[in-house]
């Protein structure tokens, strides 16, 4: 930069400025009090002289004042005698000039502000102004996060009571689904008991189908003359009671069948659907053609 070229001047700053203001106004201030100082002075001393009352100063002739006061002569016929008064002492005169330059120096004796304190009053307002309104702002915080952890807490309430209500649900299923079964194994009990029941029934009566089968199979024997050594079986039953219901079938299509208990290895006991027994496969081949009902050829042991 070279070195005859001035420097930048600075911008004024804010409180600069309101310095400015205060004292050009501050001036002018004084200067329009001066002015009317001033004005009342030459006013009065331009003001005119009251009038003398003429008619009191001769009731009051022997006061101080101007002119001649007359007395009365003692004796008759003596002629009337005027004495001279001399005039009051008059204030001395003040120049107007001079009240003028006094008055003048009494307004200029009175203290004025100045622009320093003016602009130390201004700071001072502006700081209590930032200050209120850093308190405002303080209480707005305050309140804002009042209400966020009001809201937050209101959150975790509900959260709370969501947990208690879906545990209540859970434990509600457990307990129904605990009721079902325990009512699902009851009718189990129950159904295993009335098969029990009906087995037991049902025993004396097989006893005895058993015992009449055997009879005729083994008569049926004796007419052979030996042991048949085929049968038709159409099928073996964990239940007696299917057994039955399939013999009953197949001695409607005039098929005789009988039942036949046996205890098999891995199975454990069985109840067979079987024909009386053939002397040849073939005899048993065309009983089994005869039936609805499937089966199979099987020599009997």
């Amino acid at each position: 930069m070279n070195a005859t070229q001035p420097a930048p001047r600075r911008p004024r700053s804010a409180t600069q400025t309101v310095t400015i203001v205060v004292s050009s106004m501050l001036l002018l201030a004084a200067t329009f009090a001066l002015g009317v100082s001033f004005g009342k002075t030459l006013a009065g001393r331009g003001a005119a002289t009251p009038a003398i009352d003429l008619a009191r100063l001769d009731a009051r002739p022997a006061q101080a004042g101007s002119g001649f006061a007359f007395q009365n002569p003692t004796e008759p016929g003596a002629p009337a005698t005027a004495t001279a008064i001399p005039p009051p002492p008059c204030a001395p005169a003040v120049d107007a000039a001079d009240d003028a330059s006094t008055s003048v120096q009494q307004d200029a004796a009175t203290p004025r502000p100045s622009a320093d304190a003016a602009a130390t009053e201004t700071k001072a307002e502006a700081k209590k102004s930032d200050e209120k309104k850093a308190d405002v702002k303080k209480a707005d915080d305050k309140k804002a996060d009042e209400k966020k952890s009001d809201e937050k807490k209101a959150d975790v309430k509900k959260a709370d009571e969501k947990k208690a209500d879906d545990k209540k649900a859970d434990e509600k299923k457990a307990d129904e689904k605990k009721a079902d079964e325990k009512k699902a194994d009851e009718k189990k009990a129950d159904e295993k008991k009335a098969d029990d029941r009906k087995s037991a029934e049902n025993k004396p009566a097989e006893k005895k189908a058993d015992d009449r089968k055997s009879a005729e199979k083994k008569a049926d024997e004796k007419k052979v003359g030996k042991a048949a050594p085929f049968a038709v079986q159409f099928a073996a039953h964990k239940s007696a009671d299917a057994a039955e219901r399939q013999v009953a079938r197949l001695r409607k299509e005039g098929i005789d069948v009988h039942v036949e208990e046996a205890e098999v290895p891995g199975k454990g006991r069985v109840f067979r659907v079987r024909t009386s027994t053939y002397g040849s496969k073939d005899e048993a081949e065309r009983e089994l053609r005869r039936a609805s009902s499937r089966g199979e050829v099987v020599k009997v042991r």
